[in-house]
């Protein structure tokens, strides 16, 4: 039960928010339609887009492998 309505409200905001990726909204009034340029924007103006990509591909390729091999030199850790 609990999971069904999990799925059945969280699929719905998850498709709200691709939805409204194509909007242009500040919270009130109606909702303007602009396709593709908030996405085009993000891509090519967005200094902090850019930036978080840095940020996020340093951490996948160093901070988790690092954290495994650790996990695994630490008293109690095993590979199988």
């Amino acid at each position: 039960m609990a999971r069904s309505m999990f799925e059945r409200y969280g699929g719905f905001a998850k498709i709200n928010r691709i939805v409204m990726s194509f909007y242009e909204w500040h919270g009130f009034g109606e909702p303007r339609p602009v396709g593709l340029y908030n996405y085009k924007w993000m891509i090519g103006s967005d200094v902090l887009f850019h930036q978080a990509l840095k940020v996020t591909a340093n951490y996948a390729l160093y901070a988790i492998p690092l954290q495994i091999i650790l996990a695994f030199l630490m008293p109690g850790g095993r590979l199988l």
